[in-house]
């Protein structure tokens, strides 16, 4: 079954609130958004003064070359997260705080081609043991975030307004799933050590506990 893009996402998130948005009488805003878990769009309603609600798509693809034990490996690092939001103006200001579950489709494509005899987690294997090495880094597909920030899309009289956030996106350990072409293709404690030294690489402080950092325009309705 095709995966529903970028556009049918979004048209899911204007439609959903705006029917919220009529059948409740209120407000809804809507626009653009920049941040490090890619760039998507935005929706927002006031669910009563002082407290909102946002869902949010971001996506982003990056592909980056690197090297790790002697091996150079080509990397496809895909964002793709769905937020859905709750947002608390405790000042009855601009300023919000903000909680709430993202879905978690972030995730990391690696593969190599040794040309020498390689060290894995401390077992040493041959080019022909190894052939072509492939793995995929994935996250919790539900991950709590929280953060603050700035928004006047329900407290002023211009329409379009602007945002800023601040947060952090907890994705916990990432899990690696991994093959070889090599003659050690079904290897137990290769395919473990490939594992092993792939989600060592990806489980750093700043991945499992993932800076938020956006900026975004809205428009209201």
């Amino acid at each position: 079954m095709k995966k529903p893009s970028v556009k049918c996402w979004s048209q899911f998130l204007v439609f959903s609130l705006c029917s919220y948005s009529a059948f409740a009488d209120t407000n809804i805003a809507f626009g653009p958004k920049v941040s490090t878990l890619g760039i998507g769009p935005e929706a927002e309603i006031e669910v009563v003064p002082n407290f909102n609600f946002r869902l949010g798509l971001n996506t982003f693809k990056y592909s980056r070359n690197f090297r790790s034990n002697d091996i150079n490996w080509n990397g496809k690092l895909k964002f793709f997260t769905v937020a859905g939001l709750f947002d608390y103006h405790p000042f009855g200001n601009n300023f919000f705080i903000s909680a709430g579950p993202m879905y978690n489709g972030n995730k990391l494509n690696v593969s190599a081609l040794p040309t020498q005899n390689t060290t894995i987690n401390g077992t040493t294997y041959t080019v022909q043991e190894l052939g072509s090495l492939d793995g995929q880094l994935k996250f919790h597909k539900v991950s709590p975030y929280v953060g603050f920030g700035y928004n006047s899309a329900f407290s002023n009289t211009d329409r379009l307004s602007f945002t800023a956030e601040l947060g952090v996106l907890y994705q916990g350990n990432a899990h690696a799933t991994v093959t070889a072409t090599g003659t050690y293709t079904n290897n137990s404690r290769l395919l473990a050590d490939v594992k092993s030294e792939a989600e060592k690489a990806a489980n750093k402080n700043w991945i499992r506990f993932y800076p938020v950092i956006s900026l975004g325009l809205k428009y209201r309705f």
